[in-house]
């Protein structure tokens, strides 16, 4: 009954191969056939020294440009504006700067790279660059700063890239409905698309009955959701392949010891890529003391993280002891500390 209910909020449920297939299509029409455009930097490094090396720096590919009296030429194509890293003679911190076609004239002292001067068409957006990351700990300035450059495909850099695992699907829908057309048709803005669907369908559930479950745990035995009436519940997605999920669980337990004399437990939903082996050894490394379940060895393990609309992890779920859905925490689950003192504290 309650997966009924709970599915009536997700429709594309019924249809999700369907769904995947067309998407992936769409995305291999939309980027796959995107003409190349050119880039150029022409960069001057004082103080560096003939037969030197700069390398750009895009995915996996390091690409050297050797320097000549002071000066070096990077030449690449891109499909799309992106984020590109130059690293310097010997390595060192990195150069970051986010691209247009065009070309960028960098000039800089060997020691001071990253006091770099940037100008051109190719680097128009420097200082609204230089502005967001200075504003990245500061969440509503930098969302007012995205707002004043609405054809800007930083903008949906930023979106993408800041907002991708946040939970506040309000504030992401406001920002990528305030894109200019120009804007939503950048590259890193139509990535961020299913992600804003993704956050719709997260915040519809929001108070609605979580869908019941049973499941066998490591230790062979029935694990229910219906086991935890009454009981704030923490639905804990991961995997021990998951850096992120890994780096999140010593807080959790923290958490854990906290809370779980007054009415709170966690159940632990791995989904698993590899054997039980590679999953009993992340529980034992990370000290994990609440109750674990492989959903890869669960019949029923892909259709929990569909009913519960997991596309990401990890995710963390917050059912309360009615059996409803208080939250979803998609990546950095930073807020729910404070979530679980209000709770808590009443």
């Amino acid at each position: 009954m309650s997966v009924d209910k709970f599915k009536n909020h997700q429709k594309y449920n019924n249809m999700k191969k369907t769904l995947l297939i067309i998407m992936t299509l769409g995305a291999f029409t939309v980027y796959g056939q995107q003409q190349e455009h050119s880039y150029k930097i022409e960069g001057t490094l004082i103080g560096a020294k003939d037969g030197d090396q700069v390398y750009l720096m895009r995915g996996s590919r390091n690409e050297p440009a050797t320097i000549e009296n002071e000066k070096f030429v990077l030449n690449f194509t891109m499909a799309y504006p992106d984020l590109i890293r130059i690293m310097p003679p010997g390595g060192g911190i990195l150069l970051r700067m986010f691209v247009e076609p065009g070309t960028v004239k960098l000039v800089a002292e060997l020691g001071a790279w990253t006091n770099a001067t940037l100008e051109g068409d190719g680097v128009k957006d420097w200082n609204f660059y230089l502005n967001a990351i200075r504003l990245y700990g500061e969440r509503q300035a930098l969302v007012e700063t995205i707002k004043a450059h609405p054809d800007a495909p930083l903008s949906g850099f930023l979106i993408n890239t800041f907002l991708s695992a946040q939970e506040d699907y309000e504030l992401s829908k406001g920002l990528y409905d305030g894109l200019s057309e120009k804007g939503r048709q950048s590259h890193h803005a139509q990535l961020f698309a299913p992600t804003l669907e993704r956050q719709g369908k997260l915040a519809e559930s929001k108070g609605q009955k979580a869908p019941a479950f049973t499941l066998i745990d490591r230790e062979g035995k029935t694990c229910s959701l219906a086991d935890y009436t009454g009981k704030y519940i923490i639905l804990d997605f991961w995997g021990s392949w998951c850096g992120p999920c890994r780096q999140s669980h010593p807080h959790l337990i923290e958490l854990y010891h906290t809370y779980k004399d007054k009415n709170f437990d966690i159940i632990g939903l791995a989904s698993e890529r590899g054997s039980d082996e590679a999953w009993l050894k992340a529980i034992e490394e990370d000290g994990l003391p609440w109750r674990q379940v492989n959903l890869k060895t669960n019949e029923t393990g892909q259709e929990l993280l569909n009913n519960y609309n997991v596309r990401a992890f990890p995710t963390k779920i917050l059912i309360n002891p009615e059996g409803e859905i208080v939250v979803f925490y998609v990546g950095n689950s930073s807020e729910l500390d404070a979530k679980l003192k209000e709770i808590f504290a009443r």
